[in-house]
């Protein structure tokens, strides 16, 4: 498992824009169409090495985004990919709003960052079920952050 691999699975792929359930224009995975130069994917129908080459492009903007800690890059892939994985999923904002989710990983205290993590609302809007956790993003993204294992 990798980032991309695991991002894809997540939230799944389209080669067509569709509006998603907050209105917004998305293609390829999770990508907003935003930008003026973007427009031309709100026709077209991508390939698969497009929607690889704009996931890569996000995964690094998300990435830049969590070079902001100090404690980012000394983390391993895994552990750094989960948090990406939640970056990508809430955007940079909301992700700082997880105040107690970061001082906890900024401790190191992954469980402690798990717990925090599910029990926001971007667990329960993504179905979080503590009988089956890994059958969630959540679930598996905080497993991952835990045991610096990919899932």
């Amino acid at each position: 498992m990798n980032l991309r691999d695991q991002l894809r699975r997540d939230e799944g792929v389209r080669y067509v824009a569709y509006q998603d359930q907050f209105g917004f224009w998305t293609t390829s995975v999770g990508h907003k169409i935003l930008l003026p130069q973007e427009e031309w994917m709100l026709t077209a129908v991508l390939t698969d090495e497009q929607v690889n080459e704009i996931l890569d492009k996000d995964i690094a903007i998300a990435q830049a985004g969590c070079m902001r800690w100090d404690w980012f890059p000394e983390m391993d892939d895994a552990r750094q990919g989960s948090i990406i994985n939640m970056v990508f999923n809430l955007g940079l904002a909301n992700f700082f709003q997880f105040h107690n989710t970061i001082a906890c990983i900024a401790d190191r205290n992954y469980e402690g960052a798990r717990r925090n993590a599910l029990q926001s609302d971007w667990a329960k809007q993504l179905f979080y079920d503590p009988a089956n956790p890994l059958a969630s993003r959540p679930g598996r993204v905080t497993q991952q952050l835990v045991s610096g294992v990919w899932t």
